[in-house]
């Protein structure tokens, strides 16, 4: 030992050891406090169809066939959110609602990115006695550190719970004048002209708590309007929608998509003429505030969607006459 002094390799062993216990104690508490998941879209990405036969679907939701609305997942998990969310007799009613006025409904599961605050990252359930006691000791000296880690892996999508899953309901119903018009209700651009058209949209977050199968808590957003003057061939992209969501225009006529939203859109779908035949349209991305245009030729009908939001009910028809 005396030796050990001498060389002053004694006080650096004990730091050393020091050192150890301390990142050994610091790795126990972290893992007592947060735990990784493999709940990710890129990792899990199969898609699920919420009206298939192995989905548990209610039988009030009377309106799964309904042309209105549309159901979707983005993965597995997220199919299990939506499926326990369409069995909420709450929602299930407001749903029906919406769908009887003549409103667009789309329900979509999808990844949370956003836990309510009360929700905190879940720990496991059981711990050996020693994490505990490390615990009670080195908890109030890393909680700021803990939290800070707790927020930054949250942000950054590498900690998820496990437990809750989330579904977004969106809502559109359309106004022209002071009538609600059902969105596939058809809209003569050359008649309606400068007639005021809105679209009302509302956007509902409901939080599942999956362990419990049970719907945690409804966020119900504000209601936003949009406003535009129809014109005889215009037809505006905005908040994720066209407007109006269905037109007609004569043969000959140049139909112009003006993208009044930040976000990229495109228009992809099959224009079926009278005479039998099908013609592929892809406009490709169609930026913030720019304008695509096509020339509808002979009569048909052109039923297409935007690839990017179709899972929010982003699609339109234009019927050629």
């Amino acid at each position: 030992m005396n030796w050990l002094k001498k060389r002053g390799v004694l006080p650096l062993l004990l730091s050393a050891i020091v050192i150890i216990i301390s990142s050994i104690s610091v790795y126990i508490v972290l893992s007592y406090y947060l735990r990784p998941t493999d709940n990710h879209v890129e990792n899990n990405t199969g898609l699920f169809n919420a009206t298939n036969s192995s989905t548990s679907t209610p039988s009030a939701l009377h309106s799964l066939s309904h042309p209105n609305l549309t159901i979707s997942a983005v993965n597995e998990r997220a199919g299990t959110a939506l499926t326990i969310t369409l069995q909420d007799a709450h929602i299930i009613d407001m749903i029906n609602r919406w769908l009887d006025s003549g409103a667009q409904v789309t329900v979509v599961g999808v990844q949370p990115v956003e836990l309510p605050a009360d929700i905190k990252i879940s720990a496991p359930h059981r711990n050996p006695v020693h994490h505990e006691l490390i615990g009670m000791i080195l908890k109030p000296l890393l909680k700021p550190m803990l939290d800070n880690l707790r927020e930054e892996v949250s942000n950054n999508n590498t900690y998820k719970s496990n437990r809750y899953g989330e579904v977004v309901i969106t809502i559109n119903w359309h106004i022209m004048g002071s009538h609600q018009y059902p969105v596939s209700a058809v809209v003569d651009l050359e008649r309606e002209k400068d007639k005021v058209y809105e679209i009302h949209q509302q956007i509902t977050r409901v939080i599942v708590d999956i362990d419990e199968r049970r719907v945690k808590d409804i966020i119900m957003g504000e209601e936003t309007v949009i406003r535009h003057d129809i014109k005889p061939n215009k037809i505006y992209m905005e908040s994720n929608s066209f407007m109006p969501y269905t037109v007609i225009i004569k043969p000959s006529t140049i139909l112009y998509w003006h993208n009044y939203s930040t976000l990229s859109h495109n228009i992809v779908g099959i224009y079926k003429t009278l005479d039998g035949s099908s013609i592929l349209i892809d406009s490709k991305d169609i930026g913030g505030g720019e304008i695509w245009q096509y020339l509808f030729t002979k009569e048909g009908e052109f039923e297409y969607h935007c690839t990017y939001h179709k899972d929010e009910g982003m699609s339109g028809k234009v019927i050629i006459r």
